[in-house]
């Protein structure tokens, strides 16, 4: 067995495969291993850089720039990329002449700001998708040297074997999650960092053709008229951590005498957004003409309602009348019209037979409410 330069490191490399939040830690310590400012991994299709990264808090600002000034998409150091999938490596040397550092956009507008100019990356490989480790050093510092580059790779193995475990148990959680959905009427399609599917359940792959369509890895709408909210809804889940309200939920025609379908979305808990993981995001769609029961969990999961506000609005799809409803729920007629408030503003209609009606499109007629 190799001697590891630092076994604390090794320690967090196999605890990061089961828990994410280990990986900034991998970070810090693979920067300390080589005197370093801080350290990024970073995955290789630059449409997963805005959400799929983790790196050390003294990058902070450095990365921020990276990712905001798409500094990503001129980045020469990508056109070493090539060589560190065959080699394992590379450093500044296989870049650019270290003379024409001092006329480098790259150098002197990204990185000079934050205090930076030299680095080192390692690759990492999970099953057949691939990531750098870059370790960023000082300008003042000197340039990484093989020594530097021979104690990062003593970890590149145990790097590869850990992240491939966090993609497989990634990956089976987000089976398991779209069972679960399926077992409830819902079909389900798992979006990855940069919006990418991943996976399409069994339900959602009869409406291909139908209502949506993939093209080069992403979903796109049959009908004109639904491809701009869709869209949106796909970058409101997958370019942050919170989702838009105002793009959830929208229907998509199929084109047929069949009612739209509902499509809305979810992130994953932040403690689940690992950037190994394939999926980031799950896309939920409920089909109106199946004959199922959809629950007040539903609604609560489409619009935020709460308990009360949920049952108010199934009473109403069914004729109820709100003193009805306060009645039989032995609340008073004030509470009710306060929770009615509350449904117009979260579903932003006007009436009290404009909810009903947008209600309808999820809960069919003859349907009742668990």
């Amino acid at each position: 067995m190799v001697d590891l330069p630092d076994a604390k490191l090794a320690t967090l490399i196999t605890a990061a495969a089961f828990d994410s939040s280990k990986w900034v830690a991998v970070c810090d310590s693979c920067a300390d291993l080589v005197s370093s400012q801080g350290s990024i991994i970073i995955p290789f299709a630059t449409d997963e850089r805005l959400s799929g990264t983790r790196f050390s808090s003294s990058l902070e600002g450095a990365v921020a720039g990276y990712l905001n000034d798409r500094w990503y998409e001129r980045d020469i150091r990508e056109n070493a990329a090539g060589k560190m999938l065959r080699t394992g490596f590379i450093t500044d040397a296989d870049v650019i002449p270290y003379a024409d550092i001092a006329h480098s956009p790259y150098y002197q507008d990204m990185l000079r700001p934050h205090g930076l100019q030299w680095f080192a990356a390692i690759n990492i490989q999970a099953s057949d998708t691939n990531w750098a480790l870059t370790v960023q050093r000082s300008a003042k510092a000197d340039p990484m040297d093989m020594d530097d580059v021979k104690n990062l790779l003593a970890y590149q193995q145990m790097l590869n074997t850990s992240a491939t475990i966090a993609r497989h148990l990634g990956h089976a959680k987000i089976l398991g999650a779209s069972d679960i959905l399926e077992q409830h009427g819902r079909a389900v399609i798992a979006l990855g960092w940069g919006g990418r599917v991943v996976h399409i359940s069994a339900l959602a792959k009869k409406h291909i053709g139908k209502a949506f369509k993939i093209i080069r890895g992403h979903i796109s709408s049959c009908f004109e008229k639904d491809r701009v909210p869709l869209e949106r809804l796909v970058q409101s889940l997958c370019t942050g951590k919170t989702l838009n309200a105002s793009v959830r939920p929208i229907p998509l025609s199929r084109g047929s005498d069949l009612p739209s379908l509902v499509i809305y979305g979810t992130t994953l808990p932040e403690r689940e957004r690992d950037i190994f993981q394939p999926a980031a995001a799950l896309l939920v769609i409920v089909d109106p003409s199946r004959n199922q029961v959809i629950s007040t969990e539903l609604l609560m999961d489409y619009y935020y309602f709460t308990r009360a506000e949920a049952k108010l609005a199934v009473s109403l799809l069914q004729g109820s009348s709100i003193e009805i409803h306060a009645l039989e729920n032995a609340i008073s007629p004030i509470t009710t019209r306060n929770h009615l408030q509350s449904l117009l503003r979260k579903t932003r209609t006007h009436s009290k037979a404009e909810l009903v009606a947008m209600i309808g499109k999820i809960i069919p007629q003859n349907n009742s409410a668990q």
